[in-house]
C-alpha cells in the first residue's frame, strides 16, 4: 500500500495538470462561438479573440514566479496555489523505477483535460463546459491536504524525523528509506556548513537563506541546466504545439478538413492520451538523449509534410484526401507525447540543485510561458500573414533548431554539469 501513496499523490498533484489542459484548449472551443459572423455573442474581432487565448500564459508567468519565491514555507500550499512546483515534488517523493511514470503523469492529465474539454466543448455551451475542470481544482484541493510533505523540503527545514515517515509513506522500506534519508542530509549539510559554519538548517534565519541561495546560482550546476532548459522549453512551445493546442478548432478549418473539428479534435486527444503512454514505457527503455533524437525528427518531417500539404493542395484536392490533415496533425501529437515535449517535463524535476528546485522551476516556467504567451497571441496574425502551410513551415524550422540543438549538446558530451542526477538521467 506504501507505494501506491507515490501513485495517489502523484495523482493529486497533476490533478492541476488536468485542469491546466482544459484551459490551454479552451479557446478553441470559445473563440469560434465568438468570433465576428459567429452566432453567439458578445462578438470580438480576430484581434480581440488572440488576446483572450493569451491571458492564460500572461497570467501563469506571475503565477510561477509567485510560487518560486514563497517555495520555503510548504510545498503542499505551493501545490494548491499553482501547478510549478509539481515536478520537483513528483520526483522528490517517487522511487526511481516508478519516476519516469510519475514525472511523465503531468502530461497525462495535461491530455485528458484536453479530452475533457473537447468532449464537453461538443456537447454542451462553452460557458458550461469551461466550468468543469473546477471541480478537479476542488479535488485536488482537499485531497492535498491529506498526503505527507516532500521529505526533501522536510530535511531543509531540520524535519528530520518528519523526513523519515515521510520517506516510508511514499514506498520506502525502513532501510531503504534509512539510506536515502542520510544520503540527501549529508548532500543538504554540507551545503549549509559550507555557507553557514555549524547553524543547523531550521536555526538560520530566512533572509540568510535567501542570500546563500543568490550566491549558488553562480554555481554551474544551478545556471547551466537552467540556462538550457529556458531555452529548450522556449523553443518547443515555439514549435506549433501550444499553437495548435490553444486554436485547434480553427486549424482544422484552415487545412480544409472536412471532419467536424470537435470529433477531430477529442479523437487527436485519446490519440495524445494513448502516446503519452507508450512514451512512458519507452522512457523505461530507450536512453532519453537517443528517444528525442528519433522523436524530434520525426516531429520535424511531420510539421514540414503538414505545410507541404497545405501548400501544394487545392480545395478540390483538400476535399479528396480529407484525412491527411487530420493524421499528420494527429502524428504531431504522437511525436510530442512519446517524448519530444515530454521529456522536458521530467527534466525539471531532476536538474536543478537542493533546495532552490521550485525556483529554478519557477524560473524556467516563466521564460517558457512568456514565450507560450508571445506565441499564442500572435499565431492568428501570423496565419493570416503567412497562410497556414507557412505556419506549419515556420514551426518545422523551429522544431528542427530544438532538435539540433539537442543533438550537438549531448551527442558530443560537452555539457558538464555537476550533479548526480544529471548523469543518472542521461548516461
Amino acid at each position: 500500500m506504501a507505494r501506491q501513496h507515490q501513485f495517489l499523490a502523484s495523482f493529486l498533484v497533476n490533478a492541476l495538470a488536468l485542469v491546466a489542459g482544459a484551459y490551454q484548449i479552451a479557446p478553441s472551443i470559445i473563440l469560434p462561438s465568438l468570433l465576428v459572423n459567429s452566432h453567439d455573442s458578445p462578438q470580438i474581432t480576430l484581434e480581440e479573440g488572440s488576446c483572450i487565448a493569451s491571458m492564460s500564459m500572461l497570467g501563469a508567468v506571475f503565477g510561477s514566479m509567485l510560487c518560486g519565491c514563497v517555495y520555503l514555507q510548504s510545498w503542499s500550499w505551493l501545490l494548491v496555489s499553482g501547478r510549478i512546483s509539481i515536478h520537483p515534488f513528483v520526483a522528490e517523493i517517487s522511487t526511481p523505477e516508478n519516476r519516469v511514470f510519475t514525472s511523465n503523469g503531468y502530461m497525462l492529465m495535461f491530455s485528458i483535460g484536453m479530452t475533457i474539454i473537447n468532449l464537453c466543448g461538443a456537447l454542451l455551451n462553452w460557458r458550461i463546459a469551461c466550468s468543469i475542470p473546477l471541480i478537479f481544482v476542488l479535488i485536488a484541493f482537499i485531497g492535498l491536504q491529506f498526503i505527507h510533505e516532500s521529505p526533501h523540503w522536510l530535511i531543509q527545514k531540520g524535519e528530520y524525523s518528519k523526513a523519515l515517515d515521510s520517506f516510508m509513506y511514499y514506498g520506502r522500506t525502513k532501510d531503504e528509506a534509512q539510506f536515502e534519508f542520510l544520503e540527501y542530509k549529508d548532500e543538504y549539510e554540507s551545503k549549509v556548513r559550507d555557507a553557514h559554519g555549524s547553524k543547523k538548517p531550521k536555526d538560520i534565519p530566512l533572509m540568510q537563506k535567501w542570500s546563500h541561495n543568490l550566491r549558488r546560482w553562480k554555481e554551474p550546476g544551478f545556471y547551466k541546466p537552467l540556462i538550457y532548459l529556458c531555452i529548450y522549453g522556449s523553443l518547443i512551445e515555439l514549435s506549433s504545439m501550444v499553437t495548435i493546442v490553444t486554436y485547434m478548432v480553427i486549424i482544422f478549418q484552415k487545412t480544409g478538413s472536412p471532419f467536424d473539428p470537435y470529433f477531430a479534435s477529442t479523437l487527436i486527444c485519446f490519440i495524445r492520451i494513448f502516446a503519452t503512454l507508450i512514451g512512458t514505457k519507452l522512457m523505461h527503455q530507450i536512453p532519453k538523449r537517443d528517444l528525442f533524437v528519433a522523436v524530434g525528427s520525426f516531429t520535424v518531417v511531420v510539421l514540414a509534410s503538414l505545410g507541404f500539404f497545405c501548400w501544394i493542395s487545392s480545395p478540390e484536392e483538400k476535399e479528396r484526401f480529407a484525412c491527411i490533415p487530420l493524421i499528420l496533425i494527429s502524428l504531431i501529437f504522437v511525436g510530442f507525447s512519446l517524448g519530444y515535449g515530454t521529456i522536458f517535463h521530467c527534466l525539471m524535476g531532476e536538474l536543478f540543485l537542493p533546495g532552490l528546485k521550485s525556483l529554478s522551476s519557477a524560473i524556467v516556467y516563466s521564460c517558457v510561458l512568456g514565450t507560450s504567451f508571445v506565441i499564442v497571441k500572435y499565431s492568428l496574425s501570423l496565419i493570416e500573414l503567412l497562410e497556414i502551410h507557412g505556419l506549419f513551415w515556420l514551426f518545422a524550422g523551429v522544431a528542427s533548431i530544438t532538435h539540433s540543438t539537442w543533438v550537438v549538446i549531448y551527442a558530443r558530451n560537452h555539457w558538464k554539469v555537476s550533479t548526480r542526477n544529471f548523469k543518472v538521467l542521461f548516461l
